[in-house]
This record gives C-alpha cells, sequence and structure tokens, in this order.
C-alpha cells in the first residue's frame, strides 16, 4: 500500500511533503484540550485561559478549587505547549473525572480546602506561584479568604485569574483586596459573559485579572532575555531607535537609524 502511494506523488513533491508531516507529528497544539474536557466556562473564556498560560509562560501555577479537574486540564495543556511548568490544585473534594494523560504529568492535587491547603501546595510547587486561577466557593467571605492567604505565596508580577467576578459577592472581595494592598494591581474584566440563567439573584461568570508586584514598566529585561536565549547581542536603547520598524523603513522611508547605519 505504501509503495503504491508513493508512487503517486511525483519525486520533486516526495521531500517536501515528507518535511511536512514531521512537522505535524512533532508540533505540539494541545489547544483541542479547550474543547474535551466539560467545565463551565464558555468556549471565549477556555480559550483565554489557555492563551493566557500560553502567553504568560508561568513556571508554578496554582488552582483554587479543582473539582472535576477540567480547567486543571486546559492549564496542562498550554504548560505542555510551552515546554515547562507544573499546576498545583487545592480542592477539599477529590473528584477528578478525567484520565492521568490529560494532565502530561504536571498537575498534582492537594486534597484540603483552601486557604488551608496553599502552604501544603507551595511545597509541592517549590516555590511561590506565578499564575493563580481562582475559581472557589463564589461567596465574599470564601473569596476574601482566598485572596489574603494566596498573596504572599506569590512571585513578583504573577497574575491572578478570578472566576466568576460578576458575582456580587466575588466582586466586592475583589475590590476590598484591591483597597488593602497597594502591590495588587487590577488589570479589568477580561470576559464579560454573564449567565443570568444561573443564579437570578445577582450576577455570574466573566473572568477578572489581576497582577501582584511591580509593574511592568521597562522593557529592556524582556528583550535582553528573548536575545541572550537566542544567542544574539542584546540591543540598547538610542533615541534614533524610536522610530525604527523593520517593514516601514523598508517599503515607505529609512528613519534615521537606517541611514546613519547606511553603508
Amino acid at each position: 500500500m505504501r509503495s503504491a502511494i508513493k508512487r503517486l506523488v511525483p519525486g520533486s513533491l516526495r521531500m517536501p511533503a515528507k518535511r511536512t508531516l514531521a512537522r505535524l507529528r512533532t508540533r505540539p497544539g494541545r489547544g483541542s484540550m479547550i474543547y474535551r474536557v466539560q467545565t463551565h466556562l464558555s468556549e471565549p473564556e477556555r480559550l483565554l485561559l489557555f492563551g493566557l498560560v500560553r502567553g504568560l509562560r508561568p513556571g508554578r501555577v496554582l488552582e483554587i478549587g479543582t473539582f472535576h479537574g477540567a480547567s486543571a486540564a486546559i492549564i496542562a495543556a498550554a504548560l505542555e505547549d510551552n515546554g515547562a511548568g507544573t499546576i498545583v490544585g487545592v480542592d477539599p473534594l477529590n473528584a477528578i473525572e478525567y484520565p492521568k494523560r490529560y494532565y502530561f504529568g504536571r498537575f498534582t492535587l492537594v486534597n484540603a480546602p483552601s486557604p488551608d491547603g496553599l502552604d501544603r501546595a507551595r511545597e509541592l510547587a517549590g516555590g511561590p506561584f506565578d499564575f493563580v486561577h481562582l475559581d472557589g466557593i463564589n461567596i465574599y467571605r470564601q473569596v476574601a479568604a482566598d485572596l489574603e492567604a494566596c498573596l504572599p505565596h506569590l512571585a513578583d508580577r504573577a497574575y491572578l485569574l478570578v472566576n466568576n467576578p460578576l458575582h456580587y459577592g466575588v466582586d466586592h472581595a475583589v475590590r476590598d483586596a484591591l483597597a488593602a494592598h497597594d502591590r495588587l494591581v487590577d488589570c479589568g474584566f477580561v470576559g464579560t459573559w454573564a449567565d443570568p440563567h444561573v443564579m437570578p439573584e445577582c450576577g455570574y461568570s466573566g473572568l477578572r485579572l489581576l497582577r501582584w508586584g511591580a509593574p511592568v514598566d521597562d522593557p529592556q529585561p524582556i528583550v535582553a532575555q528573548a536575545f541572550d536565549s537566542a544567542g544574539l547581542p542584546v540591543p540598547s536603547y538610542h533615541e534614533n531607535i524610536d522610530n525604527h520598524d523593520i517593514w516601514y523603513c523598508r517599503e515607505i522611508a529609512p528613519c534615521q537609524y537606517c541611514l546613519s547605519n547606511a553603508g
């Protein structure tokens, strides 16, 4: 069968086809986990959760309120695509419904209520957390307690994704935490889908992003790390570079930087 198919493919196309197949076999592409698990998150919210973990590339993730393990599987898939990172879930129930392969060896569950299990979670993670998915009990006193207890376990510039912030109690807990901690920064509502059918008495669903620590006010450390990792000389700032863009300078008009370096 293979030889028959091979004869149908022109010789000039065989090598490109082999390269394409090799890329497809090695390509991670684990975003399909978004659709393979069942969670209360809407499809856009699942995509956002996966994308945040993919883009922020956290080394250690904490999930408060793992329940059946659906969102933990989405996070673990994003970490696997990143090629690094672990997630520790904290939940009083041992109710994971999905097989171990869904977590790529990156997930550990602390079978305890929050905030009691946070010390153990940090111990298992091996250090402070870079990202928190807060999806525990959606009442004011619980969210307030979870937020207050997890802050000491966060790395500088960690991000917290709060589930169901459209619930009045969750909203008030977040507002109080922001007022009490100068280092807690509000990044706003990033998921604004409200489900009026869950609790007609109050809002529900949505996602809100918070950040802990100093703001990212200087791109140079990020640029330096990327260039250094690529084995390239780290660029330094010069005022002539402000209007430099590789496409604009080539297609429209060269900037002062290009002119000063011409020839």
